[in-house]
């Protein structure tokens, strides 16, 4: 598995895909190697020279793959990963499977799905958290090639447990951490204008201060909240959030008992049932999160039965289980809440 694990940062983003998709791997029963691509070009190249550092990334890839002859090759957003690599991988492994795995949108990152369609011309399978081919198709190296994952929910990381304690003995009401891309501030702007001032909304991260929490304080944070709106990117477009697309934060939260409001036109719903509460506007948002503040109870037992179903349906080890089914081509074993079928 080549990805990005945080080596150059002492581990900190731990809570990230990557890292889930390995431990659920391993919890699934499965032997992984990995390598923290980023991190490991900027090991390999002597007085910082990153050309050198990414020729010999290449070379170190090959020669692990060589030695321990996977099965299946799980990569990340690996950009630094050249496509003559991905080609000798197949040439030297017979019957290895490459799958690639993309958790950024489609609709405003061009030059990083531009990536991904570079890598994707080389992959068996594609497995985006996105499922609405009418953003997706553009960028599919062949038909069938796309499939939805998930965000993965992680027992070792969404420790939290939001939904037992009382909105009062939490930080605050309401949290959101995250950039301002879009319209996000515009939407915060006007949620902050319709809460009453007896909300403790806590807007933090990039898009409170251009500081960006990590680590265990970034995961103790998000639980501190009551609840967290999943902020489309920018709500005047048509649609608002692509079906099923939203960022790791719905896992991040859902998965510590905090309730999760999603955007109606992401049909959530579909996959949490009635663990989440859906918002279509501006205005709906404001008036789903004052009810919930009037609320407590029924608060609480909206994310606790969101920790539930996230943990139920999307632990890393079920996600990854059902990854494998459809790399290998395997009969399903079981009847997963997501779409299943290629998106295109």
């Amino acid at each position: 598995m080549c990805g990005n694990f945080g080596g150059r940062a002492l581990q900190a983003p731990y809570y990230n895909t990557d890292n889930k998709l390995r431990n659920g791997l391993i919890r699934a029963g499965h032997q992984v190697l990995a390598i923290d691509e980023r991190a490991r070009a900027h090991d390999l190249a002597p007085l910082g020279l990153k050309a050198v550092g990414r020729r010999r990334l290449q070379a170190e890839i090959l020669e692990t793959a060589a030695h321990y002859r996977p099965h299946i090759a799980f990569f990340g957003h690996t950009d630094l990963v050249e496509g003559e690599t991905y080609d000798e991988l197949r040439r030297q492994t017979p019957g290895l499977r490459l799958v690639t795995f993309f958790v950024d949108p489609f609709t405003t990152r061009p030059a990083t799905v531009e990536r991904l369609r570079d890598r994707a011309a080389h992959m068996d399978v594609v497995f985006a958290t996105t499922a609405d081919a009418s953003v997706m198709a553009p960028w599919a190296s062949r038909p069938g090639q796309f499939r939805f994952m998930p965000y993965p929910v992680d027992c070792g990381i969404e420790t939290g447990r939001a939904d037992d304690v009382p909105a009062t003995d939490l930080a605050c009401d309401g949290i959101f951490l995250g950039s301002d891309i879009g319209t996000r501030g515009a939407q915060l702007d006007d949620l902050r204008d319709r809460l009453d001032p007896s909300f403790r909304l806590h807007v933090g991260g990039r898009q409170q201060s251009g500081d960006r929490l990590s680590s265990t304080a970034f995961v103790t944070t998000l639980a501190g909240a009551a609840m967290c709106p999943q902020l489309p990117l920018d709500d005047e477009a048509e649609p608002p959030t692509p079906h099923l697309y939203t960022s790791a934060r719905i896992a991040q939260t859902m998965g510590q008992g905090v309730l999760a409001l999603t955007p109606t036109s992401g049909c959530f719903e579909a996959l949490y049932e009635d663990g989440v509460v859906a918002f279509g506007s501006r205005e709906e948002l404001a008036a789903r999160m004052s009810e919930l503040h009037a609320d407590d109870t029924r608060r609480r037992r909206i994310a606790g039965l969101g920790r539930r179903l996230s943990h139920e349906r999307t632990a890393a080890e079920r996600v990854v289980r059902y990854m494998i089914e459809i790399v290998l081509e395997r009969a399903l074993t079981e009847a997963y809440e997501w779409p299943t079928e290629p998106i295109c």
